[in-house]
């Protein structure tokens, strides 16, 4: 049996607010995707960091059509049915 910690991913939100770029809303559209695409997806466009163990995540697979949702959506939906958690230090 596999135990997994409460916290698999600390997202950092480096600090690009203060050069006037803000944190707008994530539209992403993927297909059985491992978790490390999902991350490089939303790290390109976002100023959000994902820092993560990757045996918690390499069984993992992304499915996703979200619109104009915010980050914590998005990963409640990549989470869902799982026993792994987040948690966002801005």
């Amino acid at each position: 049996m596999r135990v997994f910690p409460a916290v698999v991913c600390l997202i950092i939100m480096l600090p690009f607010c203060a050069s006037g770029q803000t944190t707008k809303n994530i539209t992403v559209k993927l297909n059985r995707v491992p978790f490390t695409e999902f991350v490089s997806t939303i790290e390109e466009r976002t100023p959000y960091r994902f820092f993560y163990k990757a045996e918690w995540t390499d069984s993992l697979s992304v499915s996703l059509d979200i619109e104009s949702k915010s980050l914590s959506f998005v990963l409640d939906q990549v989470f869902a049915n799982t026993d792994l958690n987040y948690a966002v230090d801005h």
